[in-house]
């Protein structure tokens, strides 16, 4: 008899924040000691650590290392041993519920850490919890391949979304994916547009302005050509196909829609993270 574990996966830069989070006092919301990282540790990660205050306080992370660790070096070693794990989740739920100081402010900081890779802290009638992203260990990963009713393949991924949809076509007219994504915004789903910077979305694309976008060209002088869209860290959809009438109607083309890929997953997040900030930049500067 097979047993469905969830479990949670940061990418690194995510881990390093909330490693610093845990380590300081991050806004007077969370402050932990060096002996509570300890103990929180050995609970939920089966560490034998001591917390020796007479010999430097915190262990050495390795052999023959000179110095004891910093609370940050050590949280973040730890949470790296036990990243895509259910011991992930535990801790974090543990540290919310029973050692914040702030409750409020700890839920923001930690969830502007997590949100980014498909996680969200919520109270659940009191205590806080982490939705999302929380996957079955080593689940199958499945591909679908669609040539016809493409707009409806999009249209059934985007309604599992529960966190995050990140989007990055080049073209976007289509305005019954767009009616889909007024409910999903409506369900307090954060979504994110990056478009072509040219005439036919700013003249003929659906109203941007219900969303959050960014309108951008290639970094190398042609067009933001990507086409391609993530949902909770967990599905991605790419393919030939730009969210356009004509590419429903007129023309060939192909998605395919990936589940539970993570690496895949990962790599179309971080891309989608560039072309964010590249974004960002340009919003900057012409203010």
């Amino acid at each position: 008899m097979s047993i469905n574990i969830k479990v949670m996966r940061l990418e690194q830069y995510s881990l390093i924040q909330l490693a610093e989070i845990m380590a300081k006092e991050a806004k007077g919301c969370i402050k932990l000691s060096g002996k509570q990282l300890v103990e929180l540790f050995n609970k939920h990660g089966k560490f034998k650590d001591v917390y020796d205050f007479d010999n430097g306080g915190l262990p050495k992370l390795t052999k023959g290392q000179p110095l004891n660790t910093t609370k940050t070096n050590y949280a973040k070693d730890r949470l790296e041993k036990i990243n895509s794990t259910s011991n992930l989740i535990n801790l974090i739920e543990d540290i919310i519920n029973n050692y914040s100081i702030n409750k409020e402010q700890s839920v923001k900081s930690i969830n502007d850490v997590i949100n980014d890779d498909g996680y969200n802290l919520q109270d659940i009638d009191g205590m806080y919890k982490i939705l999302g992203n929380v996957v079955v260990a080593h689940p199958i990963i499945r591909n679908d391949a669609h040539f016809q009713d493409i707009q409806n393949k999009i249209i059934n991924a985007l309604d599992q979304a529960n966190l995050t949809i990140d989007i990055a076509v080049a073209w976007f007219t289509n305005e019954v994916i767009c009616d889909k994504l007024k409910e999903k915004k409506e369900e307090n789903v954060n979504i994110r547009i990056i478009v072509n910077n040219d005439g036919t979305n700013k003249n003929k694309g659906i109203d941007f302005s219900l969303f959050d976008t960014i309108f951008i060209r290639s970094s190398k002088g042609g067009l933001m050509h990507d086409k391609f869209c993530v949902i909770d860290n967990h599905i991605v959809i790419n393919g030939s196909y730009n969210w356009t009438d004509s590419a429903e109607f007129k023309n060939e083309e192909n998605i395919n829609v990936t589940y539970n890929d993570i690496n895949l997953s990962n790599e179309y997040s971080l891309k989608f993270k560039e072309l964010w900030q590249q974004g960002l930049k340009k919003r900057s500067f012409r203010t």
